[in-house]
C-alpha cells in the first residue's frame, strides 16, 4: 500500500484532495529533525518528538541522511526502550493520525 507523507506538518487541503482522489491515505510530519545541522539542535528535536509521542501516543518526523543525524538518531534510539517509547512502522501512524 502506498501512503502520502507530507513533511511541513501542517494540513494542506490540495495534498488533501489529490491523496483521496487516488484514495490514498496522508500522515503529516511533526517536524523535520535535522533543519538545523547541529548536535545540539537535532537532540532538541529528538526530545521534543519524544514528548510528541508521549502526549499525542504517536509522533512523525523525517531526517536527512547527514552523517550527524545518522550518528544521533543511531545513540538515540538505543534510548528510546528504557524510555518506553517504541518506534513502529510509519503504517503505524496511519490508524492514529
Amino acid at each position: 500500500n502506498l501512503t502520502f507523507i507530507y513533511g511541513n506538518g501542517k494540513v494542506n487541503a490540495v495534498f488533501n484532495n489529490i491523496a483521496s482522489e487516488m484514495t490514498m491515505p496522508v500522515i503529516y510530519s511533526d517536524m523535520l529533525i535535522d533543519d538545523n545541522v547541529s548536535a545540539t539542535a537535532i537532540s532538541d528535536k529528538l526530545a521534543n518528538l519524544e514528548e510528541i509521542a508521549k502526549n499525542n501516543g504517536h509522533a512523525v518526523a523525517y531526517a536527512r541522511a547527514y552523517p550527524l543525524t545518522i550518528s544521533l538518531i543511531s545513540e538515540w534510539l538505543i534510548e528510546l526502550e528504557k524510555k518506553g517509547i517504541i518506534l513502529a512502522p510509519i503504517a503505524a501512524a496511519q490508524i492514529s493520525k
